[in-house]
């Protein structure tokens, strides 16, 4: 047996004896920077026409190294867009200021905010801000009451969508929680029975 195996296998030993670990080679898309946000969708509910609104969406460095934020671009020119630093540290986190101005606009909108960064694996994160854009004053009024979205025939019995409302909520209903949960929407609280499409 040459020398330099027996070198090898002697600090292998030694390493298992001692307990010390061999380096690993790093693996790929583990290292580096990483973008995330705390969520990629936000709604201002009603808002007026008469003046802009303004959410902050948290951007954070999940990766290895410094995250820099290159760009940052808005579908619409209502929209603006602008984060408080363009370098964000590992395990840290910044803040995405997105203003929108409904002044011109009408019903319910939505804007995107694309985020640029030096993310190899995700190069753009694109975020989403709504509203409903109302006049000065009626936002503060309540909202139509919501419809529920029937098919044009009654079902005797609920696959697909119609299990979002219709289906049980948990395994354990049973008797009257199981009948509020499945059936008042079509029958009523009370078995008085509800038309369809009110």
């Amino acid at each position: 047996m040459s020398r330099s195996v027996t070198f090898l296998l002697g600090a292998l030993g030694w390493c298992i004896f001692t307990g010390s670990a061999v380096a690993a080679p790093a693996v790929a898309g583990t290292s580096g920077p990483r973008i995330a946000v705390d969520a990629v969708d936000f709604s201002f509910g009603r808002v007026p026409n008469d003046r802009a609104v303004e959410h902050v969406f948290k951007v954070s460095n999940t990766g290895t190294k410094p995250l820099v934020i290159t760009r940052v671009a808005t579908s619409c020119g209502c929209t603006a867009a602008m984060m408080e630093s363009s370098v964000i540290d590992p395990g840290t986190s910044g803040k995405l200021r997105v203003q929108f101005n409904p002044k011109g606009q009408k019903q319910i909108v939505t804007r995107t905010v694309t985020i640029h960064s030096n993310d190899d694996s995700q190069p753009t994160l694109a975020v989403r801000v709504s509203a409903e854009v109302v006049s000065a004053g009626e936002e503060k009024r309540p909202g139509p009451p919501l419809r529920r979205a029937h098919p044009a025939e009654a079902r005797l019995s609920f696959a697909g969508a119609c299990l979002k409302c219709h289906g049980p909520r948990s395994a354990m209903e049973s008797g009257g929680k199981l009948f509020l949960s499945a059936c008042a929407a079509c029958h009523g609280p009370n078995g008085e029975g509800v038309k369809l499409g009110e």
